[in-house]
């Protein structure tokens, strides 16, 4: 019997992403970002937060970019607290 990835353990995904279904909307994405400014004071606060350049942050903001579904849980655990 061959085990799947999930079940060895690799990749697993994050409980956030199984509950929200609104997660894969891109406008959501960048409110929730947004919020996340809010309550850390700053994207440079954010991109620290989340070990990304804020060069990163900044296309999430303008959209040039998605922001990656890794990413989602910390801004959720910002927004929403531990």
């Amino acid at each position: 019997m061959k085990l799947t990835p999930y079940e060895l353990g690799r990749k697993r995904p994050t409980d956030a992403l199984k509950q929200a279904p609104r997660i894969a909307d891109q406008t959501w994405r960048r409110e929730l970002l947004e919020q996340a400014r809010k309550i850390l004071g700053s994207y440079t606060a954010i991109a620290e937060k989340a070990a990304v350049p804020s060069s990163s942050i900044s296309r999430w903001k303008s959209g040039n970019r998605p922001i990656p579904d890794r990413y989602i849980p910390l801004l959720i655990e910002v927004v929403e607290g531990p």
